[in-house]
């Protein structure tokens, strides 16, 4: 969904609780007493409550309890749209923040909510140079939360781009970040603004595995949200889960997601998120054929939309033209698009993009501000020594060789990133098919077996089989041991949905170390599976598996896994399974490559006594 200033919101109310949470420099005691009453009023969005907290804060009178109120005050000032309050109360915190003369962590704060302002009100200049003036305030000081926000601010700059791609980079970036810090409303917002980036790139791409992605991230953030009471976490939630389902095409279910926008919507930015839910709710029931609900629902959007930022109206007059076109209604929809045609116009800010382009290239030059300054000396002192104009002019061309060579880094840094991301997602992605048939096979023997340790251990091996799974989406490598262990936990339930249908083996060479070598995590499942659900289908007795690891003559390491079923010779939905388990192995061992520099080798053939033997050969990891 293309919402412009998507997540700008959450980040800039959420700036009180973090930030506030560390000790900085120009700290008011005042604040310190009355933070936890401030975050609760925040987490609820009772904005009205926690602006009566910030005016007892700046009663205190010192100049650091002032500091406090301004920023407060901005940030409320942001919230009613009052766009005068916030430029006056920023700027009146800007000159006592130089004239006490506060430390980093200070201006951090300032310059973030700053730029979530600017934000707002599509000054993507100021924007731009705000978040980046934070990022490097945050830079070498022992601030996480604020360069967290920073980073998150970012990704909602290149979201407005629609470079999906990068503004995934920069919100895992900021994950990275929260990861460290053990704070579930900060691991959530950074989960949700993940689920956002999915659903951007869902929607340009339409590829299942962002679809996915939406889901996994969404549900995690609504639970922390409501764990800590975070109306505004839980409402972003929502609104992620209704996307998702949207397009999964269940209807009704994303109605429902939206009623519970409209059930929990925060006070503060009740508008705002109503906005959202009645945009949702307008899509779902246009494709049940329930044009006049649509129709309603769109109107009413378009009303939210107009009170906050002339972009968010794009996506409401969109709706508002397809409603009224699905109802026949052409005078309103012509007026709906020459309306959607003006607002277009009006945002058609070159100067925008090209602040937003320019803003890897200004993050890339943080690090070497002191090096560009030192080079502007030597070239005022070339001016009077034209003796040294060769070594100037060398000097600038090595400084810009060296800039690109590091943009190509972050660029192939990036890709990398998104490439992990990706596999992890496809190490998450066991068939569940599998899952279902298992927890089917499972309840046929609770019924016939009145053994109940029987139960019990097969539904131990299950458990098991699921958190490993889960866990190896962060894990890259594990001791050989645990996956031998996997593997066998995953044979044995397969044993038990197909009984008496094949045999299996697990051999490992006498020389490698069990406990030491480790492999990629869960790198031959696919192909096993693939054995067993078609490689065995229709054929009943004398079913043999075999998975080996071998260490080769030239140190690298080989695994295999033969079967003796049909080969690969099959019908249309056994190619489409294989093809998928092919290209999930050949995309890891791709990304194998990439970390490790070492080689490795891929090949699945018949077998001439029958069946199909794979191979892969990796480096040897220890």
């Amino acid at each position: 969904m293309n919402l412009k200033i998507l997540g700008s919101f959450l980040l800039l109310l959420l700036n009180f609780g973090p930030l506030a949470a560390q000790k900085i420099d120009c700290i008011c005691a005042e604040e310190t007493k009355r933070r936890p009453t401030i975050i609760r009023y925040f987490g609820l969005g009772r904005i009205d409550s926690a602006v009566l907290e910030f005016k007892a804060i700046g009663r205190e009178g010192s100049p650091e309890c002032r500091i406090s109120y301004l920023n407060s005050m901005a940030q409320y000032s942001f919230m009613k749209n009052d766009a005068k309050g916030v430029e006056k109360y920023l700027k009146e915190e800007r000159r006592l923040l130089d004239s006490v003369k506060c430390g980093q962590k200070a201006y951090v704060r300032h310059f973030n909510t700053a730029g979530n302002y600017y934000l707002s009100v599509n000054k993507y200049e100021k924007m731009a140079e705000s978040f980046l003036a934070a990022l490097k305030k945050s830079e070498g000081i022992d601030y996480p939360f604020g360069k967290e926000r920073a980073l998150l601010g970012l990704a909602v700059a290149f979201h407005n781009l629609r470079q999906f791609d990068k503004e995934l980079y920069y919100v895992k970036e900021a994950e990275k970040v929260a990861r460290s810090l053990g704070d579930p409303n900060e691991w959530g917002i950074v989960l949700q603004r993940i689920a956002s980036t999915y659903n951007n790139k869902y929607e340009l791409k339409k590829q299942k595995q962002d679809l996915d992605s939406v889901r996994i991230y969404a549900s995690q953030a609504l639970k922390l949200g409501k764990q800590v009471q975070n109306l505004h976490l839980c409402a972003d939630a929502y609104k992620s889960m209704a996307f998702y389902a949207f397009f999964s095409k269940k209807y009704r279910q994303s109605i429902a997601y939206s009623d519970s926008i409209f059930r929990i919507a925060p006070q503060d930015l009740g508008d705002k998120y109503r906005y959202e839910a009645f945009l949702l709710s307008s899509r779902a029931h246009l494709f049940l054929k329930q044009h006049e609900q649509a129709a309603s629902l769109a109107d009413s959007a378009l009303l939210r939309a107009k009170k906050f930022n002339s972009q968010m109206t794009i996506n409401a007059l969109e709706q508002v033209y397809a409603a009224q076109k699905a109802l026949k209604n052409f005078p309103r929809a012509l007026e709906a698009y020459e309306q959607l045609d003006q607002v277009r116009d009006s945002l058609a800010d070159l100067d925008r993009f090209k602040a937003i382009n320019q803003l890897e290239a200004k993050y890339n030059n943080i690090q070497n501000e002191q090096k560009i300054a030192e080079l502007n000396h030597q070239k005022t002192l070339d001016k009077a020594r034209n003796q040294q104009l060769g070594l100037g002019l060398l000097v600038a061309a090595l400084i810009i060789v060296v800039l690109v060579f590091q943009q190509r880094q972050r660029s192939l840094k990036s890709q990398q990133i998104a490439l992990e991301t990706e596999q992890r997602l496809n190490r998450a992605r066991m068939n569940p098919h599998f899952f279902f048939n298992a927890l089917s096979a499972l309840q046929g023997l609770a019924l016939k077996n009145q053994d109940v340790k029987v139960v019990v251990r097969y539904l131990h091996k299950f458990s098991a089989i699921m958190r490993h799974t889960l866990e190896s989406t962060y894990q890259d490598y594990i001791p050989l041991s645990q996956e031998k262990a996997y593997l066998e936990q995953y044979l044995e339930l397969q044993s038990l949905r197909f009984p008496s249908s094949f045999a299996y083996q697990i051999s490992i060479d006498e020389d490698i170390d069990e406990d030491e070598l480790k492999v990629p995590s869960m790198l031959l499942q696919p192909l096993v599976e693939n054995a067993i659900e078609h490689g065995f289908a229709g054929q009943k007795d004398n079913n043999v598996l075999d998975i080996r690891f071998v260490k080769t003559l030239n140190h690298s390491l080989l695994l295999e896994v033969s079967d003796n079923g049909k080969g690969l010779s099959t019908g249309e939905k056994e190619r489409k399974h294989l093809s998928r388990a092919m290209q999930i192995v050949k995309d890891r061992l791709s990304l194998i490559e990439h970390l490790t520099r070492g080689r490795t080798r891929f090949q699945l053939q018949n077998q001439s006594s029958g069946g199909v033997l794979a191979q892969i050969y990796l480096p040897v990891l220890s």
